[in-house]
């Protein structure tokens, strides 16, 4: 299934377990092998359309029956959507063609998770692409960065490859290069904020002659590699500075210097939905695939306004019945080791369904190379390599040690590694693992990092409560504000009614609209998706009472890995009506008044000062240093 400019979706995303439990709905007798080939070929073709993803994906790529692709980055081009539109309409015609009932449990899964992925994809491509590929934090002159200082040398091989791919990075940024200047021809270009975040980044990278990474890294790589003569380290070595200094640095000053030179061409000051009716039709597929549900914009507004109601209710009551509240909130877990940290995770997991047994290490990133909107992220392993895993943290961003235990769930254990390396060794159907449902992933790590701060040790349980509530808050609010900024045209004044409307600070208003607007679906997938796996939870919990296992509704939602809300929705749901439950609408309430009613965190003045604390965080925290997935490899 070729998808469209895959490569740069590929750059632009970057960042199993004992059998299921017996609850689960049995496999059917059915199967239905042409499917299964049907998903394999489709499969393979992806593989050998790209190298790169190719690399990252799958070590043994021959064992598949999968020939290597040109090693190339390729010369991306608006003119290939066409192309790429006929081909992913034929691969939709070929899917519509099974009989749906032929199809077993896992297989309808498989179905309804690339219906999903081809319906977005084709209809994005029928829509004015109006991705900014230069976006700061997402934009491909930082995600290259972390493709090339993550790229595993396997086989010797794998270097000559690498060394290939690294010299094609000329012809990769001109075409990149040529679809922003067609868009700043009419008008769509960074606005002036977004341009001097990318500037520095590039300036950051470019500066860093003595000891830059792409050197550094490289030769750590090759001395580690068994089998090598002295001589061809060295030539190695030398060929890499050569293209480095001699070829990606300049390209990387070329590219600065030609996107300063479009400064000014935007023609639009706010949001997608200030780009008339084109933008707002592109926001809306976007958010489909950054949210991973079929919901649409004001369906997820009025949900996850709901959803802040409760947690800012909770939130006030915890300050009401607790004066000492603030000083408990400065203890800290007592680690600051990152393999300490894992290893404490992975310990604490005794409600998590069992998973396979991985490797790991963690280090931390060159600031030369760390993106400023990543905390941390997640190197998604090849599907046939599970055991070696790897995570990077950007220092700069971690501030204490409360930080990299939150941080650690999110990446490690029970968020993505885990997540991940639980559902492949399932043995999923290999086009599975290249669908990417970012809202699943991400709020599956968001969902899980919150539970975490209930094993946190040395906190008392309000301040458990209270760090979690933070993080949900944080990422629930600006994803509402992204949503109504860039989906429902929220000016600054709209973004302060609807704070005002929940008695949240507006003070901050501007600059969480500003926030929309430079990064646009950025929190999205984080915000919605904690959402949506905790009003599953809640819906469950609700349709069963006592009856709940936290462990058989985990492995519900993990069975058949990441796929777009819709699906989990239903398979909970067949979950609960196999207890005997009924599944009911998950309303999030306010904690009742009475329970704070004579507190100062009553009056208008005692929430302001309240959420004023927590806007900050949002501001400070989550705007400048959140962490942003790069997909294929992952981050999380």
């Amino acid at each position: 299934m070729k998808k469209t400019n895959r490569f740069i979706a590929f750059v632009l995303a970057c960042c199993l377990a004992s059998s299921p439990l017996t609850l689960l709905k049995a496999e059917e007798a059915a199967f239905n092998e042409d499917f299964d080939a049907f998903m394999h070929d489709e499969y393979v073709e992806m593989m050998e359309s790209d190298y790169a993803n190719l690399h990252f994906s799958l070590r043994d790529y021959e064992k598949e029956g999968i020939t290597k692709p040109e090693v190339t980055l390729g010369v991306p081009s608006l003119d290939e959507r066409e192309e790429d539109l006929a081909a992913l309409e034929k691969t939709m015609e070929k899917l519509k063609s099974f009989d749906y009932n032929t199809l077993n449990d896992t297989q309808k899964h498989d179905y309804d998770a690339l219906m999903f992925d081809l319906s977005n994809s084709i209809d994005g491509l029928k829509l004015p692409d109006l991705t900014m590929l230069f976006a700061p934090g997402s934009g491909v002159t930082d995600n290259l960065l972390t493709n090339f200082t993550e790229f595993v040398l396997y086989e010797k091989v794998d270097i000559d490859d690498y060394l290939t791919l690294l010299d094609t990075i000329d012809g990769f940024m001109d075409g990149c290069l040529e679809i922003t200047k067609q868009q700043a021809e009419k008008g769509l270009f960074l606005n002036d904020r977004q341009l001097e975040a990318t500037l520095d980044s590039i300036d950051e990278f470019v500066s860093k002659k003595d000891g830059n990474p792409l050197i550094v890294i490289f030769n750590e790589n090759v001395d580690a590699f068994e089998g090598l003569s002295d001589e061809e380290r060295e030539a190695y070595k030398k060929k890499n500075e050569e293209i480095v200094f001699g070829k990606f640095i300049p390209t990387y000053e070329k590219v600065a210097k030609e996107l300063k030179a479009l400064e000014g061409s935007r023609l639009y000051e706010g949001g997608y939905s200030d780009y008339e009716e084109q933008g707002n039709a592109f926001y809306r597929n976007l958010i489909q695939v950054k949210s991973s549900t079929t919901k649409s914009v004001e369906e997820q507004v009025e949900e996850m306004t709901g959803f802040l109601r409760s947690k800012l209710s909770e939130m006030r009551a915890i300050y009401a019945k607790n004066p000492n509240i603030e000083e408990e909130m400065e203890a800290v877990v007592g680690m600051d080791e990152p393999m300490e940290v894992l290893k404490y995770h992975q310990a604490h997991m005794q409600e998590y369904p069992v998973g396979p047994e991985v490797n790991y290490k963690v280090s931390y990133l060159d600031q030369s190379v760390a993106n400023d909107s990543v905390v941390a992220y997640y190197m998604q392993p090849p599907v046939d390599f599970l055991k070696d895993n790897v995570i990077r943290i950007n220092g700069a961003n971690v501030a204490d040690e409360n930080g990299l235990y939150e941080t650690l769930a999110h990446e490690g254990f029970p968020g993505h590694l885990y997540q991940i390396t639980w559902y492949y060794n399932t043995n999923p159907n290999r086009l599975r693992t290249c669908l990417n449902n970012i809202g699943y992933t991400e709020g599956w790590a968001m969902f899980t990092e919150i539970k975490s701060w209930q094993k946190a040790p040395v906190l008392t349980q309000d301040a458990k409560d209270l760090h979690g509530l933070y993080t949900a808050l944080g990422y629930v609010q600006q994803s509402c504000i992204d949503l109504g900024v860039n989906g429902l045209g929220w000016d600054i004044d709209g973004v302060k009614e609807w704070l005002e409307g929940i008695d949240m600070n507006s003070d901050y208003a501007e600059e969480l609209y500003e926030f929309a607007v430079d990064y646009p679906g950025q929190l999205v997938p984080y915000g919605t998706g904690l959402m949506h796996f905790f009003m599953l939870e809640k819906q469950a919990k609700d349709a069963l009472g006592e009856s709940f296992d936290e462990t058989e509704f985990l492995t519900v939602l993990l069975t058949n890995g990441d796929r777009c809300f819709d699906i989990v929705e239903n398979d909970v749901k067949e979950y609960v009506e196999s207890k005997d439950g009924v599944m009911a609408k998950a309303i999030f309430e306010e904690v009742p008044s009475e329970s704070y009613e004579k507190s100062f965190f009553q009056s208008k003045e005692g929430v302001y000062t309240v959420i004023g604390v927590l806007v900050v965080i949002v501001v400070v925290s989550v705007m400048v240093a959140k962490r942003s997935k790069k997909d294929d490899p992952i981050e999380h």
